[in-house]
């Protein structure tokens, strides 16, 4: 599998979907990768809510995949809806 792939971006986390067919990357530019698994080509991406700069950081998906979730430096958990990633949710910690 060949992703591509900004050669810029400094992966920081990475999880795959339980089936087997996607993957998530996430940078040290808060921003969070969507793959295709089969043609590496990039589906969708998400920011905005979290922020890693400076620190390594994971990225799951949800247990039935239809969430995309990562730590944030600000003191917060970002849960973006996998298909649309404008629906957000923010846990303050």
């Amino acid at each position: 599998m060949y992703l591509k792939l900004n050669k810029l971006e400094s992966i920081t986390g990475m999880d795959m979907s339980n089936d087997e067919k996607f993957l998530l990357l996430s940078s040290l530019k808060s921003k969070i990768f969507l793959f295709d698994r089969d043609t590496g080509e990039v589906i969708t991406s998400y920011s905005g809510k979290h922020t890693v700069q400076n620190y390594a950081s994971m990225v799951k998906f949800s247990k039935n995949n239809k969430t995309v979730i990562t730590p944030s430096e600000s003191h917060s958990i970002a849960l973006y809806d996998l298909v649309n990633v404008n629906k957000v949710k923010l846990l303050i910690l």
